[in-house]
């Protein structure tokens, strides 16, 4: 006769196939998560750029004429990146754009001589004490 009580019994989580199954539904509660915090911080975006003017007066850089320029322009919105940007167009017959949700990537502050005339009218204001010239330019104390 075989004693019962010392057969071991597997834990039914310990199967490969209840694994399996555990492992998906926590990958799809990820994924949902996910999705509700993509969702949030789109409509978050798209609050922010509700925010902006449809039609504003700018300053703009043509990359074919190589000259800054202030132009009216017209808000337009890519939903599927949900990136925010103005866009005008120069006489030349190019059109330029101006960054508004993601202004690291305009163009503007970087090819601008307009922009670079400014930095460079300012960059003494920007002086610390520990760089070059500051001495020369404010005296020592």
């Amino acid at each position: 006769m075989i004693d019962r009580k010392h057969t071991p019994v597997p834990l039914i989580e310990e199967h490969y196939h209840i694994k399996s199954l555990i492992e998906n539904q926590q990958k799809r509660s990820e994924d949902r998560t996910h999705s509700q915090n993509v969702e949030k911080d789109r409509d978050g975006q798209l609050k922010n750029i509700q925010g902006y003017a449809e039609i504003e007066t700018l300053d703009f850089w043509c990359d074919q004429c190589k000259v800054d320029f202030v132009a009216r322009a017209k808000k337009q919105i890519d939903s599927w990146d949900t990136v925010a940007y103005y866009k005008t167009k120069h006489p030349c017959g190019k059109w330029c754009i101006r960054h508004i949700t993601d202004r690291l990537r305009d163009a503007y502050f970087f090819k601008s001589k307009k922009v670079a005339h400014d930095r460079a009218e300012k960059s003494n204001d920007a002086l610390q004490p520990f760089e070059t010239g500051f001495n020369t330019l404010y005296g020592k104390k």
